[in-house]
């Protein structure tokens, strides 16, 4: 919950809600409502009214209280979250005049994993089975996959999760300051001692060793500590003041590049550090711009294969209001396009708490845009992240693929039919991504199949709506490593075969 212009907003991360009814009801009947979310507004103890809501779209949403409960809401609020064996409850409780008004918000089933933590809880999420972590203090939720943190769990205590939690901020290329909510520009953001929130140098002060002490995994990022504003007792401005995107230099970006060197070539990595150095050296606004063409250059390398380049351009699309790519000669069916580039942004549901936009080049927990949702410097001679959708009169020709040589989660896009020269490159962006334009919804998938006559053999689905029942299996798709290339198999040969 978070108070903007003299509102307070109750935000829900899990999906987008829609209000399905509104009805007086007792208290009693708090938490039998399983299959639904619902949010309660009570006054001086006593349940008028329930406000049931239900699925729709799997985003972030938030319901303005004040629409909800008429009465005016201001001062401050505290939060509290419950975690019992089968049931996650969050508990937000706010004063206004001499009320009080307490927002209940089934979160859903979940399983509490066992560990010694006390401020921190392991849970298994019910619908994804995935653990996530959660600070019943701080109101602080993540995947422990994020974290980096894995079996045996019972054995986690705070201190090992609040180390894996400081290192993530510090290392993430997706910072938000938790006083003033603008993101990180070329100034390194630092972390909060206490709350372990990013925070600006100005809306903050130095900690002190007392301070720093307080937890033990503060001793491993002394240099990073400082202490927040909010966590200092220094009250927030009534209004904020929007951020402004600053033009990062050449250190800001081979820094952020490196963020997934665990991905790059050797060769691809050492000369990324020898930029690093020399960025890091004092130098004239001329040179930083050498450098900052010699950073984005590798990354492309990496992203955009060579041989794509000279397939491809990006031309303006006035139809669609941005940018598209066109084939700039025949471009045979199964020929690689690039890899997606982009970075972990998995704190972005922690970070529309603070106001920020819905990041639009998002695919799956990764994030080639920045906070204004323009895409990074070093992405910028890549074509994947500026591949439309198709348009209403439009069907998609090219699709997603997880290809074995890319690590988990980095996704390629591959046509699926020839494409002739001038022709625009269309993908499905999938069921889940917030549009607000007209469009087909006309998807390609490449999935990974076993085949006895084929070491690595995807299987081709085309999905011309939502619905899996819909779903039709186009092809089968073989991978020759040797030429780096993809080709039509025929998988009914195994079966000839055996």
């Amino acid at each position: 919950m978070a108070g903007i212009n003299g509102k307070i907003y109750l935000h829900v991360y899990i999906r987008w809600l829609e209000i399905i009814e509104s009805r007086p009801l007792s208290s009693n009947v708090v938490g039998t409502m399983c299959s639904k979310f619902f949010v309660c507004v009570g006054r001086e103890n006593r349940c008028d009214y329930v406000y049931c809501v239900t699925f729709v779209h799997f985003c972030r949403f938030r319901i303005d209280c004040s629409l909800l409960h008429r009465i005016p809401i201001t001062v401050s609020f505290a939060g509290h979250f419950c975690c019992c064996r089968r049931r996650s409850f969050l508990l937000l409780l706010t004063h206004f005049n001499t009320c009080s008004v307490f927002f209940v918000l089934q979160v859903g089933m979940s399983e509490v994993v066992p560990t010694r933590c006390v401020d921190w809880s392991l849970n298994t999420d019910s619908e994804s089975g995935k653990l996530f972590l959660w600070h019943n203090i701080y109101n602080i939720s993540v995947w422990s996959n994020t974290l980096g943190l894995s079996e045996p769990y019972d054995g986690l205590d705070d201190t090992s999760v609040w180390e894996a939690f400081l290192q993530f901020q510090i290392s993430t290329v997706y910072k938000l300051c938790g006083v003033c909510r603008k993101p990180e520009g070329n100034e390194d953001l630092k972390v909060c001692c206490y709350c372990g929130q990013a925070v600006h140098k100005l809306c903050s002060t130095k900690a002190a060793s007392e301070q720093i002490e307080w937890k033990d995994a503060n001793k491993k990022f002394v240099s990073h500590m400082r202490v927040c504003g909010s966590c200092d007792g220094v009250e927030a401005p009534a209004a904020f003041t929007p951020p402004v995107r600053e033009a990062p230099d050449a250190r800001r970006v081979v820094r952020r590049a490196l963020v997934v060197r665990d991905e790059y070539p050797e060769e691809v990595v050492r000369e990324l550090e020898s930029l690093e150095k020399k960025a890091c050296r004092p130098h004239s606004k001329e040179e930083d711009d050498r450098l900052l063409g010699m950073v984005c250059r590798a990354v492309t390398r990496f992203f955009q294969p060579r041989n794509s380049l000279h397939l491809f351009a990006k031309v303006r699309q006035e139809s669609k209001g941005g940018v598209g790519v066109v084939a700039l000669k025949n471009i045979p069916a199964l020929t690689i396009v690039g890899v997606y580039p982009g970075y972990c942004d998995a704190l972005s549901g922690e970070h529309a708490k603070l106001g920020r936009p819905t990041a639009k080049y998002a695919l799956m927990d990764l994030n080639c845009a920045d906070y204004f949702n323009v895409v990074f410097e070093e992405f910028q001679s890549t074509f994947t992240p500026f591949i439309n959708e198709p348009g209403e009169d439009e069907r998609s020709n090219c699709g997603w693929i997880q290809e074995t040589k890319n690590k988990d989660g980095r996704l390629s896009v591959m046509t699926c039919r020839g494409i002739r020269k001038g022709e625009e490159l269309l993908i499905g962006y999938g069921p889940v991504y917030p549009r607000s334009y007209p469009y087909t919804y006309d998807a390609f998938t490449f999935h990974q199949v076993e085949s006895k006559n084929c070491a690595v053999c995807f299987a081709l689905w085309h999905w011309p709506t939502t619905d899996a029942e819909d779903a039709v299996l186009e092809c089968h798709v073989g991978y020759d490593s040797a030429t780096d290339s993809y080709h039509l198999v025929d998988i009914e040969d195994d079966s000839k075969r055996s």
